[in-house]
C-alpha cells in the first residue's frame, strides 16, 4: 500500500521504531530506529504480523531502472537490508510465504526437500545439517573417489560478511550429487544474533536477492 493511501503511518515493527523523514532519500537504520523517506509514493507492506516489512520506493528518474526495495523490522534484533527487485516480485506473485521461500538458495532448498535435511538460519546465512560426520564424509571420499579430504581449522568472516565462523571445514565438497560451496562445523557468530553451534558438518549458504551481499545488515 502506498503511503498516501494509509490512514495511519506505521510506527513500529517489533522492536524497531519506524520514523518517516524528509531528510532521507532511502531507508536508514540507526540502532533500533529505522528512518523511511516521507514520500507519498512509497509502498509499505507488513510481514510476520507487523514485525517485519517490505518497502519499495519509486524510481528517482525516468532513466532509473534499479528497483529500490528494502526489507526490515525485527529478527532477533532490528535490521534493515536492501534487496534486488526480484524479491519484491516474489512477494507480489506468491505472497509472504513465497517471499521468504524465495530467499532460500535453490541448492539449500533441494537438500531439505529431497533429502529431508534440517535447515537452520542465522540472519541471512542458511545452514543445512548434512546428517553425517566428518569421519563418514572423509571415508566416502576415500572409497568412492580415492581422494584424501582434509578439513581445515579456520576462523574468519564467512563469505566476506559480518558473520564470523570458528570452524573445521572445506571450501568445496560434492555430496548427495551436489557441489556445495562451503561445508563446515563449528560456531557461527554475527552482530545482533545468537551464536549458532554447528556440531556436525553443515552446508552454508547466503540468502538470495541481497543487493550487496557483503554489506547485508
Amino acid at each position: 500500500m502506498k503511503l498516501f493511501e494509509m490512514t495511519e503511518k506505521p510506527t513500529k515493527a517489533g522492536q524497531a521504531r519506524i520514523l518517516f523523514s524528509n531528510d532521507v532519500s532511502q531507508p536508514v537504520r540507526q540502532d533500533r530506529e529505522i528512518y523511511l523517506p516521507d514520500n507519498p509514493e512509497l509502498e509499505f507492506y507488513d510481514l510476520v504480523k507487523s514485525r517485519q516489512f517490505l518497502v519499495r520506493l519509486p524510481a528517482r528518474t525516468a532513466h532509473d531502472r534499479d528497483e529500490h526495495v528494502w526489507f526490515g523490522g525485527t529478527d532477533e534484533k532490528p535490521f534493515l537490508v536492501r534487496l534486488q527487485g526480484e524479491a519484491f516480485l516474489k512477494f507480489i506473485h506468491h505472497g509472504e510465504e513465497g517471499f521468504f521461500a524465495g530467499l532460500v538458495p535453490e541448492s539449500a532448498r533441494e537438500l531439505v526437500n529431497e533429502r529431508g535435511l534440517t535447515l537452520r538460519r542465522q540472519g541471512d546465512i542458511f545452514a543445512v545439517d548434512l546428517a553425517t560426520s566428518w569421519e563418514e564424509i572423509i571415508k566416502a571420499y576415500r572409497i568412492i573417489g580415492g581422494v584424501s579430504l582434509e578439513p581445515k581449522q579456520e576462523t574468519g568472516p564467512l563469505f566476506g560478511t559480518r558473520h564470523e565462523i570458528e570452524s573445521i571445514g572445506v571450501p568445496s565438497l560434492k555430496i548427495f550429487g551436489q557441489s556445495l560451496g562451503f561445508v563446515s562445523s563449528g560456531r557461527l557468530q554475527a552482530p545482533d544474533h545468537r551464536p549458532l553451534e554447528l556440531e556436525t558438518p553443515h552446508a552454508l549458504f547466503q540468502a538470495r536477492y541481497l543487493w550487496s551481499p557483503k554489506d547485508a545488515d
